[in-house]
């Protein structure tokens, strides 16, 4: 029986009890969130090592992952900031700073991650598209823990200077 068959057997055979787990944590969307779990295990399958860890772990992690994320979303709700709510009498904060942080810190990522060695740049996918710890990270890889951290502090500590750079670098335009 090959992963993905494994996969949805699981899917059959362990689904309720998942739905459970999930739904002491986010209520509602727990079918959502063992569904959206299935389908980053599918999508995520070159992530799996039979060698390092059993399915239910994976599968428990997948599902850790996002219970997280629903979690983070549902304290977010409703939280938004934006300058066209305010009333018309109150004064409005110059939005400069608004309007080039968001862009500028995106081209000083791609900037940065395309300086990066090939090992960096899989860290750093995983860790921010991905949304995996630096101790899974270190697992996937077959790297040191500590390992993982540096290079993902340093990589963020070059990614601030950058910034800051870049920052001065606009305003003094």
């Amino acid at each position: 029986m090959n992963t993905k068959d494994q996969i949805e057997q699981m899917y059959k055979d362990d689904r309720k009890t998942m739905m459970q787990h999930a739904r002491r944590r986010v209520g509602k969307e727990a079918e959502d969130v063992v569904q959206s779990a299935f389908c980053s295990m599918y999508q995520e399958l070159d992530t799996y090592c039979p060698a390092v860890e059993s399915l239910e772990r994976y599968a428990n992690r997948h599902l850790g992952r996002h219970t997280k994320a629903a979690q983070r979303a549902q304290r977010l709700e409703g939280m938004s900031y934006s300058l066209d709510s305010k009333e018309d009498n109150e004064q409005r904060e110059p939005s400069y700073f608004l309007d080039l942080t968001v862009p500028l810190v995106e081209e000083v990522y791609l900037k940065r991650f395309a300086k990066c060695d090939a090992e960096t740049q899989r860290m750093a996918h995983l860790f921010h598209d991905l949304s995996y710890t630096p101790l899974e990270i270190s697992t996937i890889m077959k790297i040191e823990n500590r390992h993982c951290r540096y290079v993902l502090d340093k990589l963020h500590s070059m990614l601030k200077e950058d910034l800051a750079e870049e920052i001065l670098k606009e305003g003094l335009d």
